[in-house]
């Protein structure tokens, strides 16, 4: 019974944020487990599709990964079903345009020269065309 209660003392003297990590880790390890087993998709067959080793797709599946947007966004994207879901208002056909800019300033170093910004509404940039090219110019106040 002491190891009970000292079990339940230091669980409740873990952070909200880390319980609701350590929540999140899990549910999207069982929603990918659920979607593979109703497709019948090994795990095998799933790191081939995802271009990861098996025993990353293992290690994912056991709940403690800390898996980062983008790897979320390219298991959504494989297996054509969202893995997670933002509550609230989610506006589909959103358009971004993505814009490299450069600082073509002889002074400036050239790996400071380069950066990328993104735009989500057409009126925040002007479409250019120059040599079968298509360019995008975005209003000054885009840009840091």
């Amino acid at each position: 019974m002491k190891t009970e209660k000292l079990f339940n003392e230091c669980l409740a003297n873990v952070p909200n944020d880390i319980t609701i990590e350590i929540d999140l880790s899990f549910d999207i390890a069982n929603k990918i487990d659920k979607i593979l087993s109703d497709r019948k998709i090994s795990q095998k067959d799933f790191a081939a599709m995802i271009g990861k080793k098996e025993s990353e797709i293992s290690k994912w599946l056991k709940g403690t990964h800390n898996f980062t947007l983008r790897t979320i966004a390219k298991i959504s994207a494989v297996l054509e079903e969202p893995i997670i879901e933002v509550a609230g208002e989610h506006k589909t056909n959103n358009e971004y345009v993505f814009i490299n800019l450069i600082d073509s300033s002889p002074k400036t170093n050239i790996s400071n020269r380069s950066k990328s910004i993104s735009i989500r509404d057409n009126s925040d940039y002007t479409p250019v065309l120059w040599n079968n090219f298509s360019f995008c110019t975005a209003n000054n106040d885009m840009i840091n």
